[in-house]
């Protein structure tokens, strides 16, 4: 099956009151990029902002994310801290949540451990979360190193720039090539991909082998958003 996502890189939560609705009702699932300006150079909503009462009321359950009860929500946590990042995830009530390779220890044990605890076989998998753990990788890494992982986790996503953490990036061939070696490798993981995805390359991404298409300027960066998230949609639909 494949899929659209919107992505939207929030300065704050009214950019995400101002973005939800206008793809609510034409996909299932929105992406929500936290920046913690440290693992990446942007600063997005909640980190950068001393006090947000919005943010408070969502992580202790009085409130909810906006139109929490029409989408899901997908949060990609470019965050140096990714394991405090992703238990704030959890608490926004993440259906899926994204962490980077490039995030942790070179050594792999503190991803190793990750993995072990959050992963798809994670021990608190099916009892306290319940969150598909996605884990990101640059178009530069060696497929190599990606195969110790698709089996682990529940889908992968590959980055279509080098300089992640902004919007309007110009897509690189190295990912496609890098998604139809996954594609043969590994024919039944799930493939997201993230960053430079516009109509253009849209179906030649899909036709490489991904599964999931996460859109952010293409989308928000234009006065019909909701106009271009159909179109999409219908792309998807069309060559599924």
């Amino acid at each position: 099956m494949r899929e659209i996502v919107p992505a939207i890189l929030p300065k704050s939560f009214a950019e995400l009151e101002e973005k939800l609705p206008l793809v609510s009702g034409i996909v299932p699932c929105v992406q929500v990029d936290l920046c913690d300006g440290r693992f990446v150079q942007s600063t997005t909503w909640p980190f950068g902002i001393n006090h947000d009462a919005h943010f408070d009321a969502i992580v202790s359950e009085s409130e909810g994310m906006p139109l929490w009860n029409e989408l899901q929500f997908e949060f990609d946590l470019m965050c140096a801290k990714p394991e405090e990042a992703y238990q704030t995830a959890v608490r926004l009530g993440a259906s899926r949540a994204i962490v980077h390779f490039g995030a942790f220890n070179k050594d792999s044990s503190e991803l190793d451990s990750f993995i072990v605890r959050y992963g798809k076989a994670g021990t608190l998998r099916g009892s306290i979360l319940d969150v598909e753990l996605g884990l990101a990788f640059l178009p530069s890494t060696p497929i190599e190193i990606i195969s110790l992982y698709v089996n682990r986790v529940d889908f992968i996503q590959i980055m279509g720039i080098e300089r992640i953490g902004f919007q309007g990036e110009k897509f690189t061939d190295k990912a496609l090539n890098l998604i139809k070696a996954i594609r043969v490798t590994h024919p039944d993981i799930i493939i997201s991909v993230d960053g430079g995805v516009h109509s253009e390359n849209a179906e030649s991404i899909f036709e490489a082998g991904a599964n999931r298409l996460v859109i952010g300027s293409a989308i928000f960066g234009e006065p019909n958003a909701s106009e271009i998230t159909e179109a999409f949609v219908h792309l998807a639909h069309d060559h599924a």
